[in-house]
């Protein structure tokens, strides 16, 4: 999705017939995230993911890779 200040991803709630694929933990995961930042503004979103150690060892407009998974703090 396009927006204002560029490019992104835009995360939609489906059934969950639709990805009888997704483990358990997968879940766990993804509700942890909802959990989290569910109602959370881009602006504050946008503060947490600049000071997460993947932004900052990742080039700009470069994709983040998976292997930051572990390291980020959700906080």
């Amino acid at each position: 999705v396009v927006f204002d200040n560029g490019i992104g991803k835009k995360m939609i709630k489906t059934d969950d017939k639709e990805y009888p694929s997704l483990t358990k933990e997968n879940k766990e995961v993804l509700n942890a995230v909802i959990k989290r930042f569910g109602n959370a503004k881009t602006d504050e979103i946008v503060e947490l993911m600049h000071n997460e150690e993947a932004y900052k060892r990742t080039a700009k407009s470069e994709i983040i890779l998976y292997k930051y998974a572990r390291s980020l703090s959700l906080e």
